[in-house]
């Protein structure tokens, strides 16, 4: 919610400026929206596309002169990325029910096994396809 509109920013103010690269800004915020709609439309957390723009309408009324983000904009980007890698302890695949018994987090599937990491325990296992008869997804879409 933070870094889209400070990514937003830091490409109006550097468009023009020959000597920044604004096509690393510009794709950055292509994929930093495209992140938001998918996240937005996968998990129905609507609030984060409105409170990236509150936040981006605080930044527009509070800073008039953007000189700051444009020297610190680097290590915004990165401190926010290690933050939330930081804080986020969920995977980013979806859990699913084993066999009506384990809940796991399935990561890769082979040809024949299935490498899963245990959702309570936090265990990695690699399972044999043919030990597996049914999958189910939990996660709320």
């Amino acid at each position: 919610m933070i870094v889209t509109p400070a990514t937003f920013f830091f490409y109006l103010r550097t468009r023009k400026d020959p000597e920044r690269a604004n096509t690393t800004a510009l794709l950055t915020l292509i994929v930093l929206i495209a992140l938001m709609v998918s996240h937005t439309l996968t998990y129905h957390r609507w609030w984060l596309a409105l409170g990236a723009v509150v936040i981006g309408a605080a930044m527009v009324l509070a800073i008039r002169n953007a000189r700051w983000l444009l020297k610190w904009f680097a290590w915004l980007l990165a401190g926010s990325a290690l933050a939330v890698a930081a804080i986020v302890s969920t995977p980013w695949v979806p859990q699913e029910r084993i066999n009506d018994a384990e809940e796991v987090y399935v990561f890769e599937t082979s040809p024949g096994f299935l490498k899963v990491l245990g959702a309570h325990d936090r265990k990695f296992k690699i399972l044999r396809t043919e030990d597996v008869r049914k999958r189910e997804e939990l996660a709320e879409h």
